[in-house]
């Protein structure tokens, strides 16, 4: 027997219509701002991923269309850490090369990336209530450029991971008039260490 499925009403389309996308970080951003403006949510927004055994090269490719700085590393379903630009284009490639003689076409992510253990981790939930300025004083005392934002289950104590937090979008979008050291800043890190 053959279910009977009943066509569905159409409407025009009018002259003055929208697209649902989703909700873009702000152009600019103050210390006080909520934390959550500035995360990129993983609910919203589908992460950046590679795998521990693709090609570094394929990898920053991949990132470089993707418009993400970090890319998780997954393996299993599992997150066994993460890969930002500088990894695939600073000094552990060029060290790779010079101290083992291989090619850079034969590194691999896992050669380069950060492992999970070595991540900077922060609570979903503390980060709920966190200013833009507390994100800014973890990720300096820490000596990180961005970090992995967590959900737990209270019951079960599993971990997801909810989104990314990373240092080049907050600076990128801080308020330029913020004080004169951060106006005089002249790298990422000099600007981390003045705030």
């Amino acid at each position: 027997m053959t279910k009977k499925y009943d066509e569905l009403p159409t409407i025009e389309l009018s002259d003055h219509n929208t697209y649902t996308h989703p909700e873009a970080m702000p152009e600019l951003v103050h210390l006080d701002d909520s934390a959550l403006s500035i995360l990129t949510d993983f609910e919203k927004i589908k992460p950046a991923i590679a795998h521990p055994d693709d090609n570094i090269d394929d990898t920053l490719t991949k990132m470089k269309s993707s418009g993400r700085l970090v890319m998780l590393v997954v393996e299993n379903h599992t997150v066994v850490g993460a890969v930002s630009s500088g990894d695939l284009q600073g000094e552990k490639p060029l060290k790779l090369v010079q101290e083992n003689r291989v090619n850079r076409k034969e590194i691999l992510v896992k050669q380069v990336m950060t492992p999970d253990d070595s991540l900077l981790a922060i609570n979903y939930q503390d980060l709920r209530f966190a200013k833009i300025g507390n994100l800014l004083r973890t990720l300096r005392k820490h000596m990180k450029r961005y970090a992995l934002i967590v959900d737990i289950d209270e019951t079960t104590k599993a971990q997801r991971i909810h989104g990314l937090i990373n240092v080049y979008d907050i600076i990128k979008r801080l308020d330029r008039t913020l004080t004169s050291a951060i106006r005089e800043a002249q790298s990422i890190l000099e600007l981390q260490s003045r705030l």
